[in-house]
């Protein structure tokens, strides 16, 4: 048993126990007559002085029973969450937050069901039944959690942890990504010794835990570490493919390096935070509370869309290695990478078991890449015309995809990248975005309907008249026409030329 802590942390410990929460809890177990501990991470957590997000119960009783009653007591939902292990989780909402509460049944002494756990920071207890007000917490940490915590290691419990769950090896990255802690050298030797056990694991617990990792800051050190411990082989084997592919000359890069690194950079870029060793602006725009909401409101499989833009930065590069070109001079090309990048893409979504949603905003991303600084030429910004087409096409990923766009040409260039180039990426963006409200929300083109353009042109129905459609609605957004006669002259003359076919 262990007393010795800062003060302020064991006071953390203390305003969880005697929080009305667990306290309705406690009485809840007193009437059960069971033995019950905090255990697991919210003890962890106090300790560092982190806000509580879960908290951990373990019980000698049936917790099925006892978490329907507690979940009633405090108007909560309870799921079950792993049958064979009798564990159970209750879901109290609050109106801007919720807390999740497990229960779990103590499987003999609490010692040995500490032995039980993932890593040494996990197992710790403290028992319900005899804390005071007043009194010091009394920690029970068999396996010298505290100073793993102080020394910030990660570290396996046991050696067959990984055995009991292979996930594990994904949840020592999460928690050093999160916590901002190492993992220990002996259980990173077990983790790639062991990390093809990993293929054991539902793609949806896989899912969570990767996109977990990604959610962290510093997220490119997270990547090198999860390749370095021969797991990243196993979530993505194609981005594997990406190393040592040698980029055109003006790249920084080869494509594996160059990919993490994209992702790295999205979050600093959109948090409009400097990057170590590049002494360079990064207003591009500014980081107010909107734009901040926009990227870490939940969006699809459970997080939001600065975390799924940061995977597709990882991604978006993926169909170079099956489109790599050599000519004759020795000039690389990766010609519709972009496009084979998001077919690779969508099967490594599939194979993770993403949304369709999820799937749906990623793959547009990595589709569409290129195109920010396709619409514009020896850096003239782009027409109106591509300016319609820009947001015609790219819908509801126009402006995000301009964050990836900085982040790829940053990343390509690396630290040879020039105030020059790096202000002209600034400009060109932000002037796409600034014309976002000009162009994306703009109605329709209704001077005139299909049948009137079939009566007009003695058409009959099919495609030809879709596309003639669009060309009005185009020149009508762009100035070209401004009223009916116009657009039937402009139609007139495209239909005399033959662009309709194009």
């Amino acid at each position: 048993m262990v007393n010795n802590f800062s003060k302020s942390n064991l006071e953390n410990i203390k305003t969880i126990i005697n929080s009305d929460i667990v306290k309705n809890i406690q009485d809840i177990l007193v009437q059960q007559k069971t033995t019950s501990y905090l255990v697991g991470g919210s003890i962890r957590d106090a300790l560092i002085g982190n806000p509580l997000q879960d908290i951990d119960i373990s019980i000698s009783c049936n917790p099925l029973d006892t978490g329907l009653k507690i979940a009633n007591s405090l108007n909560g939902k309870l799921i079950s969450l792993h049958s064979p292990s009798k564990l159970f989780r209750i879901i109290v909402n609050h109106p801007n937050s919720s807390l999740n509460i497990d229960l779990t049944q103590t499987k003999g002494d609490i010692k040995s069901d500490l032995q039980k756990r993932d890593f040494t920071i996990n197992s710790l207890a403290i028992p319900l039944s005899v804390q005071t007000k007043k009194a010091a917490p009394i920690i029970i940490d068999p396996f010298n959690g505290i100073e793993d915590i102080r020394k910030k290691t990660i570290r396996l419990v046991e050696q067959n942890a990984i055995d009991d769950d292979p996930l594990r090896m994904l949840r020592a990255q999460r928690l050093a990504a999160s916590l901002k802690f190492s993992i220990d050298n002996k259980t990173k030797i077990d983790i790639r010794e062991k990390s093809s056990k990993l293929t054991s694991v539902s793609p949806e617990r896989i899912r969570d835990e990767f996109l977990t990792i990604l959610s962290c800051k510093n997220v490119g050190n997270s990547l090198y570490e999860l390749d370095n411990l021969n797991l990243l082989n196993i979530l993505i084997p194609e981005l594997i493919d990406c190393k040592k592919i040698i980029q055109p000359q003006y790249h920084h890069w080869d494509v594996f390096n160059h990919s993490i690194q994209t992702a790295e950079y999205i979050g600093y870029i959109i948090q409009e935070t400097p990057i170590e060793n590049y002494d360079l602006p990064f207003d591009f725009l500014q980081y107010t509370n909107s734009v901040k909401n926009y990227f870490e409101t939940p969006y699809s499989d459970n997080q939001n869309k600065l975390t799924l833009l940061k995977l597709a930065a990882l991604l978006h590069d993926i169909g170079k290695p099956t489109t790599e070109f050599k000519d004759d001079s020795g000039k690389i090309s990766f010609i519709g990478h972009d496009k084979k990048g998001s077919e690779i893409t969508e099967k490594i979504l599939d194979r993770l078991r993403l949304s369709k949603h999820g799937i749906e905003y990623i793959n547009k991303l990595v589709f569409y890449h290129l195109r920010p600084n396709q619409i514009s030429n020896n850096q003239n910004l782009p027409s109106k015309k591509a300016l319609y087409r820009y947001f015609r096409d790219l819908g509801n990923i126009s402006c995000d995809i301009l964050y990836l766009s900085l982040a790829d040409y940053l990343s390509a260039r690396g630290p040879n990248i020039s105030i020059e180039e790096w202000n002209w990426q600034r400009k060109l963006m932000k002037y796409i975005y600034n014309n976002h409200n000009t162009n994306i929300d703009n109605k329709p083109y209704n001077y005139m309907d299909g049948k009137e353009i079939m009566k007009k042109f003695n058409l009959q129905s099919g495609p030809i008249v879709g596309r003639l459609i669009e060309y009005a609605n185009e020149a009508y957004h762009t100035g070209e026409i401004k009223n009916k006669k116009q657009a039937f002259s402009f139609l007139d003359k495209k239909l005399k030329k033959g662009d309709y076919i194009a």
